[in-house]
């Protein structure tokens, strides 16, 4: 309700004026301009309908920023800094850049499924590579290059070892031995 409260709103469009009179740019603009919307298009449908078509962010992660989370995109855009109760699964993220390299960051985290589930956090070190924050608080330290080599052997080693059982603070993946 509140997001067809929302694009009513952001339409601008009074019920009964006449359709040659609606600017759709602009009222394509205005919707646009919604945090959660990616895209829309408005057209005319004669005798008296405007059709509007909306294609809506998909939430990736949440992304700590200046003390506060907002939910971002596969695009690294912020959709919202509210209402994130229902987001509270989702992956944390942490560094300045880090939206922008979270679609390829879970990527490398999907080839191992029964690790990304432990996975609640990322932090982006430097603009070149991840710290990654297991359930249990143990950072898994990435290395710039090859990161999803390193991520496959963490999952052998994790399987023959159990190394996330161990009394450890982290796993440096940096260092190829």
């Amino acid at each position: 309700y509140e997001s067809s409260t929302q694009i009513t709103r952001a339409l601008g469009i009074k019920r009964g004026a006449p359709l040659l009179s609606v600017d759709l740019k602009s009222a394509r603009n205005r919707l646009e301009q919604l945090p959660w919307i990616r895209a829309a298009s408005i057209e005319r449908e004669f005798p008296g309908t405007i059709r509007v078509r909306i294609v809506e962010r998909r939430p990736l992660a949440l992304w700590q920023r200046k003390n506060e989370l907002v939910l971002v995109d596969d695009e690294g855009a912020v959709i919202t800094p509210g209402n994130l109760d229902r987001f509270h699964d989702m992956l944390v993220l942490v560094g300045k850049d880090a939206p922008a390299h979270a679609t390829a960051l879970l990527s490398i985290l999907s080839r191992e499924p029964d690790l990304k589930r432990r996975v609640n956090a990322a932090v982006r070190v430097g603009g070149r590579r991840w710290n990654i924050r297991m359930d249990n608080g143990v950072f898994v330290r990435l290395p710039e290059n090859d990161a999803l080599g390193a991520w496959r052997r963490f999952a052998r080693l994790e399987r023959q070892h159990k190394l996330l059982k161990q009394d450890l603070l982290s796993i440096d993946l940096r260092i190829p031995d």
